[in-house]
């Protein structure tokens, strides 16, 4: 039998050399668990619950302040994030740092941080957007505010969530509460129609001016959830041209001259939410008014046709204005005509003249961008005010930010016990290992110390078997199956020994059998290094 050309080198196992590690180990202390600190804790929980209060005392004084839309939101916001930093830190406090733990929770805080420090360096929108009423331009509403604050109506601002109505009856009544929407500039949520409808079904009156079409979300999505018992909205459209009328007293198929009034797919509701009664014209143009559709600023009696279209319609406690631009600075006190009138006499309808009404102007609608403060206070206040009226999705919130602050929050003291476990685990193992190891060695010694080298060589022979059935995922020992997949893994190799390896396989298959026998260390040795050959091809 021919001479393998592996050496017979004793190589320490690995499972002993991590015991031996171990056993190093063994005797010194484990360091405790770091856990949190309680009274960081508790600290950090009291300023939560200040930033919580205040965003309730906030939401009813700070349209009353000089400014407060800027600074008062963004303070409130900083000890709401102020109270969760401070929790965070005692969760961590004296722990190892992960640095892609941390990283993951800076990125995910300073994404609601951002709004906050971005909107200190910015002026507030709200004093030069149009149809404002902090703007004192000409396209602001103030003069609007003042006019009515002057004829006795108490008037706040709206700054977050329409949720916020259903907080209304804390501190007014809400059948003597009107809401205010000129111009709005941002679409209307979902559930801010479902406050809009209960305040309008509570007896709450609404009044909206709007030319382009943001307020039509509240009229489509009546019919849809069916509340307060309203009929549908029908619409009377008009495209994007301009609105035409005659300024001479002749009457010509084509004008010498025109008045154009542009609009912006207008809207005119002929029915409302809640009330009875249908709805009745509040106002409307004569009846020589066409819509010029190819803006020729010429009537064209083949295409055009004059006729009397609607500018607002009063439907009990709603009232709903097609242009907006008449309650502005610039065209409230126009000379020679009776703006100022017109728009008294329409919120004087919806109150009844009494001036112990409220009167609540939108602002939150008119605001576009989402880094403004108040934007973020609004969002945080109508989820507030969500969860409080709904609370079968309490659990739900609960449940969502455990996952969230699990997941993204560092838990140090959590995978300092994993790592011991994980230690103990290893530690089992090496220990499990050496003792098989051991007692498998002592008999392979035993064999050899009593001259018994067949059932040495026999030992060793299982263990082979084990290995290359594990390795060719056989269920059951066949010789000549494993080696045929031997043969077919050296299929290319020209140089290949297979007389090597069928001799190999009968000599151990007959020490198996007992039909030969070995008596000397120098055979015992040949027959293991053969069989580590064998081990090797696979």
């Amino acid at each position: 039998m021919p001479k393998s050309k592996s050496k017979s080198k004793i190589v320490p196992r690995k499972d002993k050399a991590i015991s031996a590690k171990m056993k190093t180990k063994k005797g010194k202390p484990e360091k405790e668990a770091k856990g949190t600190s309680i009274g960081l804790v508790i600290f950090g929980l009291i300023i939560f619950i200040i930033g919580i209060i205040l965003v309730y005392t906030v939401g009813i004084i700070a349209p009353t302040l000089p400014y407060g839309e800027l600074w008062l939101p963004t303070v409130v916001m900083a000890v709401i994030f102020l109270g969760i930093f401070v929790i965070y830190k005692s969760f961590t406090k004296n722990l190892d740092i992960d640095s892609k733990q941390t990283i993951k929770c800076f990125v995910i805080f300073g994404i609601f941080f951002m709004p906050l420090l971005f909107s200190l360096f910015q002026f507030d929108p709200l004093l030069n957007q149009s149809y404002s009423v902090t703007n004192t331009g000409g396209t602001g509403c103030s003069d609007f505010k003042n006019m009515l604050e002057s004829d006795g109506y108490s008037t706040k601002t709206l700054l977050s969530s329409y949720n916020e109505l259903q907080r209304i009856s804390d501190y007014n009544p809400v059948n003597q509460t009107l809401l205010i929407v000129l111009g709005p500039k941002q679409l209307f949520g979902v559930f801010e129609v479902f406050s809009l409808i209960d305040f309008i079904n509570n007896g709450g009156k609404l009044f909206i001016a709007c030319d382009v079409g943001t307020a039509n979300q509240i009229a489509t999505a009546q019919p849809l959830l069916s509340f307060g018992g309203g009929g549908s909205f029908d619409f009377i459209q008009l495209e994007d041209s301009y609105l035409c009328d005659e300024t001479t007293g002749y009457d010509f198929d084509v004008p010498t001259s025109a008045g154009m009034i542009r609009v912006y797919s207008a809207s005119c509701i002929e029915s409302t939410f809640g009330g009875g009664g249908g709805a009745y014209l509040s106002a409307e143009t004569p009846g020589d008014i066409w819509i010029d559709h190819n803006g020729n600023g010429e009537f064209d009696s083949a295409t055009e046709e004059k006729n009397q279209y609607s500018l607002a319609y009063n439907g009990g406690n709603f009232v709903y204005y097609s242009d907006v631009e008449l309650f502005t600075n610039r065209h409230l006190d126009a000379s020679g005509y009776s703006h100022k009138a017109f728009a008294r006499a329409i919120v004087n309808d919806l109150t009844g003249g009494d001036t112990n009404y409220l009167i609540i102007f939108d602002q939150k609608h008119q605001v576009k961008n989402g880094l403004h403060p108040s934007f973020i206070f609004g969002f945080l206040l109508g989820n507030m005010n969500f969860f409080q009226f709904y609370w079968a999705l309490i659990p739900l919130g609960i449940y969502m930010i455990y996952k969230i602050a699990n997941k993204y929050i560092p838990n140090y003291a959590k995978k300092k016990k994993k790592e011991i476990k994980k230690k103990a685990k290893i530690k089992y193992k090496a220990k499990k290992r050496e003792k098989t190891g051991s007692t498998y060695v002592a008999k392979l010694n035993w064999y050899k110390r009593l001259g018994r080298y067949r059932d040495a060589v026999n030992l060793l022979y299982n263990r082979l078997k084990r290995n290359l059935m594990k390795k060719l995922k056989l269920r059951s020992w066949d010789v000549d199956k494993v080696i045929d997949e031997i043969l077919k893994h050296h299929f290319d190799e020209e140089n290949f020994d297979e007389d090597r390896l069928i001799n190999t396989f009968d000599q151990l298959e007959k020490l198996a059998h007992k039909e030969k026998n070995i008596s000397s260390d120098e055979q015992f040795l040949n027959v293991f290094l053969e069989m580590k050959w064998i081990s090797n091809q696979l």
